[in-house]
């Protein structure tokens, strides 16, 4: 990219930052007229800009240093510096949530060494370049060192300028809370989109959305697609809609087999009337009443949490609150998640596409099966007529293998069912097949041909060793 994009790019950040100062509704219009503020501030910063391209731009080039690494860069502190606090005027709980849940899978580092790149002049840190892998129009913004301290916004309503606060947490959150805010920006400007009442400043135009608005602007359409269960009726908890109740459960038994594949966030409703409240100041939304989903008051209405650790055998599910990722988190049942969120707002990772184009290594799929006493496999066999499926279903005795009796052979559905076993149902099916093998062994011919007892005694043997061979690599062996 030319240096003096870049050196633009600068000029306009600044040029963004006198806007934020100088804005008042009540300043003198002499000399806008037909031109307009944001009209003024373009004029400016072309004048600004080629002033310093002519006296900077071959002299003082910007460049990113030999081997950098951003991870090293914006997140020095050890485990990539989870945690955050979402700032106390800034209602951008979406996307907290959503950074939170994007730095707990590995795809997060990947993205990041694609997303940003800091230059540097002669003085030092000029700023950070930032180019979204998700944004269609390709567009980079840079964000300088003087940005992440935070920005003077006017309060129309008091007439006056109000100091608003970034997120703290690692540099690079800070960097990519400002990018997207001046990217959303910059595009909503050009779809007429910028309400006057709110004004258009960065740290303004970033407060509403979801989770995965962020996230598809960070990973782009490329290396995931987007899930949204429940958006429809957002004043309705998930536990009310049979079918995105039923979605979500779903979502959570995949999420649970394999966690590395998605990245989720959950919002509670925006309006809805619980025997639950507290009157006083809001951290986002100001003086007022607010309702809670629960007692404890910890499940704000109208807010975004991150969700992680999704637990299918015990059914639990650990949400995160981006007031304080550090210490607002808590663990509840599936059921109370239904209970509390009104919907979900998640990707899904395509593991070819992140391998090849962020060098991540997702794990292998495990595909989920149906909780309760019976589980269903698949298994595909071929014969003359193509393809055919054929269903193999077990109870909780861990009665899988009866399919396969017929067949006299161990399938690849019946390992992948083997593989996706509970301890316990490994265990009991174990059992199981033990006692089968004995049974057939010294209970005599019955009339059974010997070579067809033998036959079935070498498959009881060959699922058994299969077993121990499961539960030796998951360490299950006591």
């Amino acid at each position: 990219m030319p240096n003096t994009h870049i050196q633009s790019s600068i000029v306009q950040s600044k040029a963004d930052e006198e806007h934020q100062v100088t804005e008042n509704p009540g300043a003198s219009k002499e000399g806008l007229e037909g031109e307009g503020t944001s009209g003024l501030i373009s004029r400016l910063s072309g004048l600004i800009g080629g002033a310093l391209r002519s006296a900077m731009g071959r002299e003082d080039p910007l460049k990113t240093p030999e081997n950098y690494d951003p991870m090293e860069d914006l997140y020095p502190g050890r485990e990539r510096d989870l945690d955050m606090v979402q700032s106390s005027d800034i209602g951008d709980c979406y996307m907290v949530a959503a950074i939170y849940a994007l730095k707990h899978n590995d795809v997060f580092e990947g993205a990041l060494r694609k997303t940003i790149k800091r230059k540097d002049n002669k003085d030092g840190i000029a700023g950070w370049e930032v180019k979204f892998l998700g944004d269609e129009e390709k567009n980079s913004v840079v964000i300088t060192p003087k940005e992440l301290d935070g920005q003077k916004v006017w309060n129309k309503k008091k007439n006056r300028s109000e100091y608003r606060f970034p997120i703290q947490g690692g540099k690079g959150d800070i960097i990519l809370e400002r990018a997207f805010g001046r990217r959303r920006k910059e595009i909503n400007r050009k779809k007429g989109m910028i309400a006057d009442e709110k004004g258009d400043e960065t740290l303004v135009v970033v407060v509403g959305g979801h989770g995965d608005d962020f996230l598809l602007f960070m990973l782009g359409n490329k290396l995931c697609r987007e899930i949204n269960i429940g958006r429809e009726e957002y004043n309705s908890t998930l536990d009310s809609k049979t079918r995105d109740g039923r979605s979500a459960e779903e979502l959570l038994q995949e999420a649970a087999l394999n966690p590395d594949h998605f990245i989720i966030t959950a919002n509670t409703p925006r309006h809805l009337v619980t025997p639950f409240k507290k009157a006083g100041k809001h951290r986002e939304f100001g003086e007022g009443e607010r309702y809670f989903m629960d007692a404890e008051n910890f499940f704000y209405q109208r807010h975004a949490y991150a969700v992680t650790n999704i637990d299918s055998e015990k059914k639990e599910v650990t949400v995160v609150n981006p007031h304080d990722t550090g210490n607002l988190k808590k663990t509840i049942s599936w059921k109370r998640f239904m209970q509390i969120f009104s919907d979900i707002s998640a990707v899904k990772l395509d593991a070819k596409r992140v391998k090849t184009e962020l060098q991540v290594q997702l794990s292998e799929w495990r595909k989920p099966y149906p909780s309760g006493e019976e589980r269903v496999a698949l298994r595909f066999d071929h014969d003359e007529e193509g393809d055919r499926r054929v269903f193999i279903k077990m109870d909780w005795k861990g009665d899988v293998m009866r399919a396969i009796e017929n067949d006299g052979n161990i399938s690849e559905g019946t390992r992948n069912v083997i593989v996706h076993l509970s301890k316990e149902d490994l265990r009991e099916l174990k059992r199981y097949y033990s006692e089968k093998r004995l049974t057939v062994k010294f209970a005599g011919g019955g009339g059974e041909p010997a070579s067809l007892r033998d036959r079935r005694i070498k498959l009881y043997e060959d699922v058994i060793a299969l077993l121990d061979d499961t539960e030796e690599k998951k360490g299950w062996k006591e």
